[in-house]
């Protein structure tokens, strides 16, 4: 015997029991209180030991609240249950890169990417983990193959400038932070990291003109109002782009 909405429910078979662990599954699926999903999933898994979605749902409540080795845990039975489930290997990852088991992390991305070789996310996000470690020359490589699978992808572009910043290639870095600027024109870290780029190999006024348009998207941005008076502060940068911008770079309004 079983109780659900108040009312004694005999439960007679196996589908009955799936039955029942269905109704606790949409109940913790539309459920706004993690502490209720968490509630109603479980009982959705006492009814059917071997409800995947209910497993891996309860592992994204257990993740949003930094409770780490539950959510861990969760995916692995995920994973017990279907070995090719390819979504259980990635967001796994993301619950081991969040906690910085960063070596688990690589791991879990490698199995998503065996899975499936075209699977630009997992190549990224193993790219953001490899950069995390200060790989970064790893990191390039997965980002190069994001960037492969999808041309479209700025924040591929983004990461690998900051790679290459990071080694001293300070042209790739430009190339790289341009080409995400060309995907979204209003990126603004894109705009700012470009601008640091071209202050370090000399190029002020390239530099002044991305600092500006930081600025233009931004106005809030103190450090990069600080940044462009910097350069305009030298010497020899008298220039006609600080006079033609010195409302914008005093921050006057």
């Amino acid at each position: 015997m079983f109780i659900i909405n108040n009312k004694p429910i005999e439960l007679k078979t196996l589908e009955d029991k799936k039955k029942i662990a269905e109704k606790f599954y949409f109940k913790a699926y539309y459920s706004i209180y993690k502490d209720e999903k968490i509630k109603f999933y479980t009982m959705a898994i006492k009814m059917n030991p071997k409800y995947t979605d209910a497993y891996f749902n309860r592992a994204e409540v257990f993740r949003s609240l930094k409770e780490y080795s539950k959510s861990i845990k969760d995916f692995t039975r995920v994973i017990e249950l279907d070995p090719k489930d390819k979504d259980a290997y990635n967001n796994m990852a993301v619950a081991y890169y969040e906690n910085e088991e960063y070596e688990k992390a690589l791991d879990s991305y490698t199995k998503v990417i065996k899975l499936d070789h075209e699977n630009y996310n997992a190549y990224f996000n193993r790219g953001l983990t490899y950069k995390a470690q200060n790989k970064y020359h790893k990191a390039i490589k997965d980002f190069y193959k994001t960037i492969v699978l999808n041309p479209v992808d700025k924040e591929a572009y983004f990461n690998r400038g900051i790679m290459y910043y990071n080694i001293g290639k300070y042209n790739k870095a430009v190339e790289d932070y341009t080409k995400a600027i060309e995907i979204d024109n209003k990126y603004e870290d894109a705009y700012n990291n470009r601008g640091t780029v071209f202050y370090l190999i000399g190029k002020y006024e390239e530099a002044i003109k991305d600092y500006i348009k930081v600025i233009t998207l931004n106005p809030n941005s103190l450090e990069t109002y600080y940044n462009i008076s910097l350069i305009c502060a030298e010497e020899d940068m008298n220039s006609i782009i600080c006079s033609e911008n010195k409302k914008i770079i005093t921050n006057d309004n």
